[in-house]
C-alpha cells in the first residue's frame, strides 16, 4: 500500500511539473491557446473562413485544429476532413503552423479510393493578444503512401513565386459581459 501512494504521488508530481512547463508564459501573456475564427479576405479565397482551435501540449507548442466554412466540391472533392496539426513557437515570439486534412473525391459510403493528403505551413504573426495573421507559404497534395512535407507531392496548390494565402483570424473572447437579447416578441 505504502508503495502504491508513493508511485500516486509521483505520477501527480510530475503531472504538476509538466502542467508547470506548458503554462508557465502566464495567464496574462498573449498565447494561441484558445478558440480562434475568420480567415482570408483576399479574392479567390475570400469565400474560406474557418475556426482555428489551438490547444497547449508543452511549452511553446499547440495541437491545432482546423474547421472550414466552405463546401468540399469548392476544392473538387467531395469530402475533406477537419484540419489538424500542430503549431510550434519560433525565435521572437512568431509561429510556424502545419496542417492536414484527408481529401475524398468518392462520395459512396465505403470508398474504394484512398484518402488523398492535403498539407499546409504557414507563418503565424500575433497582431495584438485578440488578432494573428496566418501566411500559407506552402500548399501541395500528397497519395496516401507519401509523407507530407518530406516526400515529392503529386499536385502543387501553391507553386514557387505565388503569394502566400494569408488568413486573419481573431480570438473568441471569454469573461466578457454578455449583451442582452430584447424581450421575446408577442405571438
Amino acid at each position: 500500500m505504502k508503495k502504491f501512494v508513493v508511485v500516486i504521488s509521483a505520477v501527480i508530481f510530475l503531472t504538476f511539473i509538466s502542467s508547470f512547463t506548458v503554462f508557465a508564459k502566464g495567464a496574462n501573456e498573449c498565447t494561441p491557446a484558445g478558440t480562434w475564427y475568420g480567415g482570408s479576405y483576399y479574392e479567390g479565397h475570400a469565400g474560406y473562413k474557418y475556426h482555428y482551435t489551438f490547444t497547449p501540449t508543452q511549452a511553446g507548442r499547440f495541437f491545432a485544429m482546423a474547421d472550414g466554412a466552405y463546401y468540399p466540391d469548392s476544392l473538387g472533392v467531395a469530402i475533406i476532413t477537419t484540419w489538424t496539426g500542430e503549431m510550434v513557437e519560433k525565435s521572437g515570439g512568431s509561429y510556424e503552423i502545419r496542417l492536414i486534412g484527408l481529401s475524398l473525391t468518392d462520395p459512396n459510403e465505403p470508398s474504394e479510393e484512398s484518402p488523398m493528403i492535403w498539407a499546409g505551413k504557414g507563418d503565424v504573426q500575433f497582431d495584438g493578444c485578440d488578432k494573428m495573421t496566418i501566411e500559407y507559404n506552402f500548399f501541395a497534395i500528397y497519395e496516401w503512401d507519401k509523407v507530407p512535407f518530406v516526400d515529392d507531392p503529386v499536385t502543387w496548390v501553391l507553386y514557387s513565386g505565388d503569394d502566400p494565402i494569408v488568413e486573419t483570424i481573431k480570438r473568441m473572447h471569454m469573461g466578457t459581459e454578455l449583451p442582452v437579447p430584447p424581450p421575446r416578441p408577442e405571438s
